[in-house]
């Protein structure tokens, strides 16, 4: 739907086995919101909200968000637009002012509602977010408000012993791993969006077996297909993670049509952190390289 493929991925839900929608990715300068060069995608009332989340500021004159020019804006699509994400860069502990978060309800339109879920969720370690940002904002065609992404990571202990609880410690595990929370406006539940970095080099130090200490600083370079990255992951996720069945990982495996194809997954939990569902996204496109055969 963009005019160029940076990042798209065909989507699954997984209890269904069939495909949901189209998930494409772009930066935001390379896109109608931000230049007239490239072809209007957007209804003017969406158009009008993503330049007020990229744009958006902080009231207190001591404070600013990132002026960055990274951002992505992120589609979700059939036959047209279902929803909208756009990248911010809102530091989480900044909205627990008052002036703060009655701006963003006034520019975002982030309600009380969602601001509750980030308490519930997070605020229990000693109310301390630790660098926890709004990473990103989610309207509909619209422009309407239906969700936000969050960072943080730290879950309020009360949780541990759920679900949601077992898995988002798992992922603390994994230093490399980003995570995002992603909250739906007026709804009990949380999506866990677990990103794998498919890094196919890395760099190993020669060390203790079982132990973190090293022996030398003989450092050697390792390199990895991106076959052997996205079947680890799928064998992680199911036999570390057990969030999918060996029949699902099965199935998953066969929507694979070429060696360069990437595979990721969104994990969707109810109000009691229990999960009900998994996106599973098929790479089709990734840094403007195709994966499709």
């Amino acid at each position: 739907m963009f005019t160029e493929e940076y990042n798209v991925s065909k989507v699954y839900r997984l209890s269904t086995r069939e495909q949901e929608f189209v998930h494409a990715k772009m930066w935001a300068a390379c896109t109608c919101a931000e230049s007239d060069e490239y072809p209007d995608i957007f209804t003017p009332e969406a158009k009008q909200k993503i330049q007020d989340i990229l744009t958006f500021d902080y009231i207190s004159p001591l404070r600013e968000t990132s002026k960055s020019y990274v951002k992505y804006i992120d589609i979700w699509y059939t036959d047209e637009i279902k929803e909208i994400e756009v990248s911010t860069d809102i530091m989480l502990p900044i909205l627990g002012y008052p002036r703060e978060m009655l701006n963003a309800v006034a520019v975002l339109d982030i309600n009380d509602d969602i601001r509750e879920k980030f308490k519930d969720l997070h605020y229990g370690r000693g109310n301390r977010l630790n660098g926890a940002k709004v990473w990103s904002i989610t309207i509909d065609k619209n422009g309407n408000t239906t969700g936000t992404s969050t960072t943080a990571k730290d879950l309020d202990p009360k949780w541990d012993e759920t679900e949601l609880g077992q898995f988002i410690n798992l992922l603390k595990t994994d230093k490399r791993q980003d995570v995002e929370f992603f909250h739906r406006k007026n709804q009990d539940g949380v999506i866990i969006r677990p990103w794998c970095p498919y890094l196919n080099r890395c760099y190993d130090f020669p060390s203790v077996r079982g132990t973190q200490k090293l022996i030398s600083l003989d450092w050697h370079k390792k390199v990895f297909s991106m076959t052997q990255l996205r079947n680890r992951w799928i064998d992680v996720v199911t036999n570390v993670y057990q969030m999918i069945s060996a029949d699902d990982a099965e199935w998953i495996r066969s929507l694979i049509d070429h060696d360069e194809q990437q595979i990721d997954f969104s994990f969707i939990f109810d109000g009691d952190k229990k999960l009900v569902d998994v996106y599973v996204y098929k790479r089709e496109v990734c840094n403007f390289k195709v994966a499709r055969p």
